[in-house]
């Protein structure tokens, strides 16, 4: 039986996609949970928490192709729990190594992060589509940048613009969910708390966790979210606005479409089509309909999410349920409307030549700004503006062109050669839309082959910890030859191995993270010469990605503590990483 349109085989991927609707299907979603016990216990076993043999049957034994999945379903109809028939089903295969398999987690640690993992999947698709979509667009714009059209303010004809300066804005905004919707990818956190987020099950659970995280490719963090849902919140925010902007933009091709107007029209009419039933003519703007109706389902469904934030105590699945319910269908819907909008990009009919004939329907009334301000260059302002409005009065009432009242009252005798030659020909005012599209489209990636992106994530994890005697900005050294004073690096207990013979090294590169950096800053004045400078020319800690890095003096060493001189850095500082200075390599003497 099938009900829901996501799963129509007639009307199949209206409102969906199968590479995102496939990430949230029963039996994926299962093979996901099955994935992070084995790993849970993959892990367990490395660190010596569960018998090593125990983590092997358990890897080996639980396998979705392993379940009896008639007698899964029978289960289901007796259990009230979301996995535990999963989990009945895999100790049974798992023998007597099942006292280990699910161990020191809760239920939905294990559902959380399996939704976690399909959201990340999806996210990657998202953000290729979008790219996918930016190309599109930007093509478009560089094509009809100069191709001028009436700009409309409440309906009404206000003054020209250039079509592609239009399309540049959709193309601005689509930037920046881009931006957020990178950002989410590499925002997903696993879920491992234990029953109520204390991680007390098990002494080693902060390292089970973190090591768990790192093999399913998800962040870490100590706390547990289980009621904090503002990371998913945000997350299906953004998706909503997404679509809410793409949304935006198919209306307007809707309303760009309409027969009085045909300046902008979905797809090729041609014979493969069929849009009506009674109306042979018509060519209806079917996707971007759908892309509406869409987006609108998704905002409904948001505020679903938002009022899912309100937990109480530590869980709480009437809160939680909801969640899970609302935020594949957010994603899926999001997936489609990218999709949709794709294929209209792709056969959009644009028609420069109707878009010329509406801008002077109005007959001249789109110059009314140029006109007031040529002549309040001579009455002033409020004086132009009241007279220019008497005239288009009786210019509606008339039904005569500006040009000619202007005339009749010998004001246009009064105008400076500039306003003249606007009102001689009217697509001349468009402002500073050529620089407005160039910025966009300097801004924008274009991106030649789009299906070839994807988003990378580097977990770089801290490795230890630096100790030194200064504890803010104003004390600390601009650089390591002024920095005498002994530094303890401590290197975290879990990469203790890694020092290894470190004590041949008599000087080390130390890298370091500068989390109090202004990432935003692209540019900025040099301290060696007092020039204006790219942040990748200097030695700025404010850069995109404020990496410290300093060679420093290795005095001695005591377990895992390193006591070093030369470095500057605060007390505090979070190490990513220490290599040895190699002085036949890393030395040029005829560097600059």
């Amino acid at each position: 039986m099938i009900s829901h349109p996501f799963d129509y085989e007639l009307q199949e991927n209206i409102y969906s996609t199968s590479e995102v609707k496939c990430l949230y299907d029963e039996k994926t979603r299962v093979k996901r949970w099955i994935e992070i016990e084995k790993v849970i216990a993959k892990v367990q076993g490395e660190l010596g928490i569960i018998p090593a043999y125990d983590a092997e049957v358990i890897m080996n034994v639980c396998k979705f192709e392993n379940l009896d999945y008639d007698k899964l379903i029978c289960d289901y109809q007796n259990s009230k729990n979301t996995l535990v028939p999963i989990l009945n089903s895999l100790y049974r295969l798992c023998g007597s190594s099942s006292q280990y398999l699910h161990y020191g987690v809760t239920t939905q640690d294990i559902i959380d992060t399996g939704e976690m993992l399909a959201l990340k999947n999806s996210l990657n698709i998202i953000f290729r589509d979008i790219n996918r979509l930016s190309a599109e667009i930007l093509k478009l714009t560089k094509k009809y940048k100069n191709s001028v059209m009436v700009g409309r303010t409440h309906g009404q004809h206000a003054l020209p613009i250039t079509f592609g300066l239009k399309s540049s804005i959709w193309l601005d905004e689509i930037n920046r969910h881009k931006n957020r919707v990178y950002r989410y990818y590499n925002d997903i956190y696993g879920q491992m708390g234990g029953a109520v987020g204390t991680l007390a099950a098990i002494p080693e659970a902060v390292l089970v966790k973190k090591k768990v995280m790192e093999h399913l490719g998800l962040s870490y963090s100590l706390a547990a979210w289980h009621n904090a849902r503002d990371r998913v919140a945000e997350t299906a925010a953004g998706l909503t606005l997404l679509s809410t902007t793409l949304s935006k933009i198919a209306n307007e091709i809707i309303l760009l479409g309409y027969s009085e107007i045909n300046e902008i029209r979905e797809g090729d009419f041609n014979h493969s089509v069929a849009n009506s039933s009674s109306m042979p003519h018509k060519n209806n703007p079917v996707l971007c309909q759908r892309v509406v109706t869409m987006a609108t389902q998704n905002r409904a469904l948001l505020s679903i999410i938002i009022e899912n934030m309100t937990h109480t105590h530590e869980r709480d699945p009437r809160n939680l349920w909801s969640e899970w319910l609302s935020l594949p269908q957010i994603v899926i819907y999001t997936s489609a409307i990218l999709e949709n909008m794709l294929s209209i990009f792709k056969s959009i009919n644009i028609n420069p030549v109707e878009m010329k004939n509406n801008l002077y329907k109005s007959k001249n009334s789109v110059i009314s700004e140029a006109l007031m301000y040529g002549l309040s260059r001579k009455l002033g302002k409020p004086e132009a503006h009241k007279l220019l409005r008497e005239i288009n009065i009786k210019r509606v009432k008339e039904n005569k062109d500006i040009i000619d009242l202007l005339n009749d009252n010998k004001i246009i005798d009064i105008l400076d050669e500039e306003t003249k030659n606007i009102i001689q020909n009217p697509s001349q005012y468009i402002g500073k839309s050529e620089d407005i599209i160039e910025s966009i489209l300097h801004e924008t990636v274009n991106i030649e082959n789009a299906d070839s992106v994807q988003l990378k994530k580097f977990d770089i994890s801290p490795i230890g910890i630096i100790q030194t005697i200064y504890n803010n900005l104003d004390s600390c050294p601009i650089n390591t030859r002024y920095c005498d004073s002994e530094t303890i690096i401590e290197i975290f207990e879990e990469y203790h191995d890694a020092l290894l013979k470190i004590e041949q090294a008599s000087h080390l590169f130390c890298l370091y993270w500068l989390d109090k950096a202004d990432r935003s800053k692209l540019q900025g004045i040099s301290k060696l010469d007092g020039k204006n400078r790219g942040v990748f020319s200097t030695r700025t800690p404010n850069r995109p990605n404020p990496i410290g890095i300093g060679i420093v003096t290795l005095n001695k060493i005591i377990g895992n503590k390193l006591f070093v001189s030369g470095l500057d850095c605060l007390n505090g500082t979070l190490l990513i990483d220490v290599k040895p200075y190699i002085s036949e390599n890393d030395s040029f003497l005829d560097a600059r």
